[in-house]
């Protein structure tokens, strides 16, 4: 546990005859908007422009303006644009301006490193999701290694340990996209009936695993795919299915994130008309750990111990504890429910974003950006 250092600012006043007391006056007063002042604290998003980004947005907002945090701190949010140089200076830019704490999704973290660095000597905390251990930053980390190691162990399971299956990626190349992979590997390895029959960068995108599919699909036919472990777009998978004229009973097994298509999908036939009770292991995407962040932020300037480095492990929902949402209040997330009214949200639309340590952010906070009251 790393306790905070409390830093002090001695400021320095150089005195003349003419005007001495003005200028103590003047000192007084600027010393004293100091410490009234709040502590900044920023948010460096890597890209924007998906669903799981802007309902991260969202709820960091949501957080950050809610009552007990607008009073703390002073917060602002910019955006590289998925340029990592972009990102670098802002960082810098950040530090320059007299940042407490900054929260980065990083675009390459590797990257950052140099710039992360400098700020950490200048006295400035740095939160990085998905960063490395041995950095001076905090680490806050999806478990992606045992992510994809639960889809592929529950296909094998699903498929009685034979089966032919296609694997759909993230981004090749980015930390938790490689984590995941390893551990679909790992469950592979544990189970050689498995035979993956195709490996399709899906992008963590609804458009770009439909084009994979689409392409696979030229030289196969759903009849020689038994299940499909994908990092994202289940919900693509179920209704690429449905439009080629296979009946509820044929849909192949899924394992991916937790888009609100796919967990409708999985509900038990008439629950709703998307309903057909398609097997599937929806993992939470976690959008959580951004705000989640900005907690620890606090309790960090505030002398608080946090962790260096502190890993979550996604919560599941499978077919026995898929629970329909009438209106996602935070009393029905408390009692576990995890999938919304395809009226209130897209099909795309990432349903796993609630957690209970941070229970006033519920529907209205994720999709608007403001807490109820």
């Amino acid at each position: 546990m790393n306790l905070v250092r409390k830093l002090s600012k001695i400021t320095i006043i150089s005195c003349v005859t003419v005007g001495l007391g003005a200028l103590i006056n003047a000192g007084g007063l600027a010393s004293s908007a100091h410490a009234e002042a709040k502590p900044k604290v920023y948010f460096s998003m890597g890209f924007v422009g998906n669903n799981w980004m802007t309902e991260a947005q969202n709820m960091i907002t949501a957080l950050a303006d809610s009552d007990e945090y607008r009073k703390k701190i002073d917060f602002e949010i910019q955006s590289a644009g998925g340029n990592a140089q972009q990102q670098i200076q802002q960082i810098a830019g950040m530090v320059q301006a007299g940042a407490r704490a900054v929260i980065i999704y990083p675009i390459n973290e590797a990257a950052l490193r140099q710039v992360i660095s400098r700020g950490c000597k200048a006295g400035v905390d740095f939160f990085v999701i998905n960063g490395s251990d041995g950095t001076c930053a905090h680490s806050i980390k999806i478990d992606g290694v045992s992510l994809g190691r639960d889809r592929m162990e529950w296909m094998a399971k699903e498929l009685n340990g034979k089966g032919d299956v296609v694997v759909l990626t993230g981004i090749p190349g980015t930390t938790f996209s490689d984590e995941t992979q390893r551990g679909v590997q790992e469950a592979l390895e544990k189970n050689p009936g498995i035979n993956v029959i195709a490996t399709l960068n899906g992008e963590w995108s609804q458009q770009a695993t439909r084009v994979r599919m689409q392409e696979l699909l030229g030289t196969k036919s759903w009849d020689d795919i038994d299940g499909v472990v994908a990092a994202e777009a289940c919900y693509t998978i179920y209704q690429m299915q449905i439009e080629a004229g296979r009946k509820p009973e044929q849909l192949v097994p899924c394992a991916a994130q937790d888009e609100n298509g796919f967990r409708l999908a999985m509900l038990p036939k008439g629950t709703t008309e998307q309903s057909f009770g398609m097997r599937g292991f929806s993992t939470d995407s976690m959008i959580w750990v951004i705000p989640m962040s900005l907690k620890f932020t606090v309790d960090q300037i505030e002398g608080r111990g946090v962790e260096k480095t502190q890993i979550f492990k996604a919560g599941v929902v499978d077919n026995d504890t898929v629970k329909f949402c009438n209106t996602g209040s935070t009393d029905e997330l408390q009692a576990g429910c995890n999938v919304f009214p395809a009226g209130l949200v897209p099909n795309d639309w990432q349903a796993g974003f609630w957690h209970p340590d941070l229970p006033q952010l519920d529907f209205q906070a994720v999709t608007t950006g403001k807490v109820a009251g």
